[in-house]
């Protein structure tokens, strides 16, 4: 397999752009709804107590991932 061809450049470019693109669905779509039935369900309610603080559930997924 010869690295420098077009063909072989393109198609890495194509699978690098599927795979970036699957991880941004399931990171926006699959994982807040996820998190926030899990955190619902285990605290009885949108109020999460984390290391002695009180956080909204969706707000603390959100500083998670940033």
């Amino acid at each position: 397999m010869k690295i420098n061809q077009p063909k072989t450049i393109n198609a890495w470019c194509m699978y690098d752009c599927a795979n970036s693109v699957y991880a941004i669905v399931i990171k926006s779509s699959i994982f807040p709804v996820f998190y926030n039935t899990a955190t619902q369900n285990a605290f009885d309610g949108d109020i999460v107590d984390f290391f002695g603080y009180q956080f909204v559930n969706t707000g603390l997924y959100l500083s998670a991932i940033v």
